[in-house]
């Protein structure tokens, strides 16, 4: 150890080559000071000794104790033996003399390359350059010093659990730059990650710059994955939420794909079992990236993800692909895990999904009839899909025009021993009238309907009609196959009307008549529905011609609507209200307003006929009389609705403002009439 008393210097050149040796990294003893030139001072660096200084600070502590002594001991000599200006005042930089009496020969000859590295050289050096090489020694010891006690301190809150002291250590250390222990941060962060998955992911950020090993790493990453699942919206922003997901996404997706097939699966298990909606969907993207790269997927990772449908909606991720992939690779999932992704996925409206879930749960039913496991059969019946879910399921297939689904939905009927319902049977008819090729089926399904006692509503006819009457050929296709021979099966009345409705609502006159004859020729009496259809063509083709100036069409309609009348009444077939609404229809067409009116008073005036006027019937009536003047009958026929029309009293009130207006101008023009004339007579 150096001591103080050691480092009394004489002269000059003693001075000088101390220091040299010092900014040389050597600790040279005092007795083998020799001298130095007076002229050499000028190649000595300040701003090197401070460099130095700071690698000094990294060797053993007694040999960094006594580079302390001896700077100060230099900066005492240094005041004590030289003038101030003997520092501040320019230096021969030529080569050394002999006859300055202080270098040797030989120390002449090495002189010039003792600092050779260095490029440039101050002209002088002063005292004050000196003083800074102890006090940046001592910043240095103060800041190693605090970086020391802050990875004790870390260390510490780590091994007490203290997670909250943990986070403000780790903090307050890069806020103040300083360096953690690498093991520390890896321990911090499992840690950290059993609460705050955000914050860990920070933590592995910093860890990324100083990482000790790849595998340390990878398996840093497996645990923030698992970490995921932590995250709770009630104490995290969505929008850090998903700023969070995004980004390790992003980082991953950097990643091999060998990395990826071991952090995909767990991110997504741990997507789904978070309880934020808003990061759920990333699931579903991660999920398909798997399906398309074929990654391994192992049957407990989808039980497992199977398993969260109950609690998660079908866009985090496509259940029915997960169920279909189990049952696939011989699973036998769970009947409370397997059922709540059907009622998952309401309203059913995406039929390709719907064919995929039922036809795994149709596999499932095939594997247990097989008796592959029979306590997963017991399970299955105990837990058991519902009908009234079967039904919902049958009016999304209506909804989408699939048959596909809709005979699905037959299928599981007849596993589980449901018996079909009305709702189902009306389903069905829809599902496949909208397919050109599915009329027989749809014939078919509606006249099984009527044959199990069903009652075939007027509604579900014109739901018929309405998906074939866009085209004429469809409709003429329909009543070709009812009147084929080999149509014995779907040949009945609510058929046939399908087939008039359509015919109807296109205003085909003659083709409505063809019906009406085909249908008594196969012994299907016309019923009140049959004649409201007829009434409706008759009024339809009025409304397509009431631009024409031919009337006969008018005279002629009105003829075949009365042989309609005649008919009925010969057959007791009372009218119903969609026949007096057509009636009153063609009517007013054919500008009798007085019949159409005396016909709806008539029936409102006894209360067997009153039921058969519904407001439709008194909204076209009373808005034809109010076009025509008639005020008061339009008002007395409004105040007979049902309920309150607010339409048709705002048109009736614009109609008699109208026509008081012109009866205004009227008056005054006959007034000025008569003036005009009495003047004329006077002048005369």
């Amino acid at each position: 150890m150096l001591r103080v008393a050691d480092f009394s210097i004489k002269d000059k050149s003693a001075f000088i080559r101390r220091l040299q040796s010092t900014l040389k990294g050597h600790r040279p003893s005092i007795t083998n000071v020799g001298t130095l030139s007076y002229q050499r001072l000028a190649t000595v660096d300040p701003s090197r000794a401070c460099r130095q200084q700071h690698q000094l600070a990294t060797v053993e502590e007694d040999h960094r104790e006594a580079m302390k002594v001896f700077l100060v001991s230099l900066n005492t000599a240094m005041t004590s033996s030289f003038p101030r200006n003997s520092f501040s005042a320019p230096c021969n930089t030529a080569a050394p003399v002999e006859e300055q009496g202080v270098l040797s020969s030989d120390e002449a000859a090495n002189s010039n390359g003792l600092f050779a590295d260095e490029t440039e050289f101050p002209q002088s050096i002063s005292v004050q350059e000196t003083h800074t090489i102890p006090q940046t020694m001592q910043r240095e010891d103060q800041a190693m010093k605090k970086t020391n006690d802050l990875n004790v301190a870390l260390g510490r809150a780590i091994r007490k659990h203290r997670t909250q002291k943990c986070l403000e250590l780790f903090q307050k250390a890069i806020k103040d730059k300083h360096l953690v222990d690498p093991k520390l941060v890896v321990s911090l962060f499992y840690l950290v990650s059993k609460r705050n998955p955000v914050a860990s992911y920070e933590i592995l950020q910093y860890y990324n710059l100083h990482p000790e090993t790849a595998d340390i790493r990878i398996d840093m990453y497996r645990r923030l994955c698992i970490a995921v699942s932590n995250l709770d919206p009630r104490g995290l922003p969505q929008r850090k939420m998903v700023q969070f997901i995004e980004t390790l996404l992003a980082e991953l997706d950097a990643m091999d794909e060998e990395i990826k097939e071991v952090l995909y699966p767990i991110l997504t298990a741990s997507l789904v079992a978070q309880r934020s909606v808003c990061i759920g969907p990333f699931a579903a993207s991660l999920y398909k990236y798997m399906v398309a790269n074929d990654f391994e997927i192992a049957p407990g990772w989808l039980k497992k993800l199977l398993s969260s449908s109950k609690y998660n909606r079908q866009e985090d991720l496509p259940f029915h692909d997960i169920l279909s992939r189990l049952v696939a690779m011989g699973e036998m999932p769970h009947p409370l895990s397997a059922l709540p992704v059907i009622h998952n996925m309401f309203p059913y409206t995406d039929t390709a999904q719907m064919c995929v879930m039922l036809g795994a749960l149709l596999d499932i039913h095939k594997k247990i009839q097989v008796g592959e496991d029979d306590k997963v059969a017991a399970l299955y019946k105990k837990f058991s899909l519902d009908r009234s879910t079967l039904e919902t399921i049958s009016t999304g297939a209506a909804h989408s025009g699939d048959p596909q689904l809709i005979l699905l939905v037959w299928d599981v009927l007849d596993v589980y021993g449901y018996k079909p319902t009305a709702q189902i049977y009306e389903n069905t008819v829809v599902a496949f009238a909208c397919r050109r090729d599915g009329l027989y089926e749809a014939f078919a399904a509606l006249a099984t309907m009527k044959d199990d006692g069903f009652d075939v509503s007027s509604a579900l006819i014109r739901s018929f009609s309405r998906a074939i009457r866009h085209k004429r050929s469809h409709v003429d296709d329909a009543f070709r196959l009812l009147t084929a021979k080999d149509s014995g099966e779907i040949r009945c009345l609510e058929n046939f009307n399908v087939v008039l409705s359509s015919y109807a609502e296109r205003g085909d006159v003659n083709e409505t008549g063809r019906v009406f004859k085909a249908m008594r020729d196969f012994d299907c009496q016309p019923n009140q529905d049959s004649y409201a259809y007829s009434m409706e063509a008759l009024g339809k083709d009025l409304h397509r011609r009431k631009s024409s100036t031919d009337r006969s069409w008018v005279q002629k309609n009105t003829e075949i609507a009365g042989s309609l009348l005649a008919t009925m009444d010969e057959e007791g077939v009372s009218p119903s209200a969609d026949f007096v609404r057509n009636y009153v229809e063609l009517l007013c067409l054919a500008s009798e307003l007085e019949t159409a009116t005396s016909l709806i008073e008539n029936c409102l005036s006894t209360d067997e006929m009153k039921s058969i006027v519904n407001n439709k019937s008194l909204y076209r009536v009373a808005l034809a009389n109010a076009e025509t003047g008639n005020i008061e009958i339009a008002k007395k026929l409004a105040s007979a609705t049902s309920e309150e029309i607010p339409i048709l009293h705002r048109k009736i009130r614009s109609k008699e403002q109208r026509f008081n207006h012109l009866e205004s101008i009227r008056r005054m023009r006959e007034k000025e009439a008569q003036n005009g004339s009495s003047g004329e007579d006077s002048y005369r």
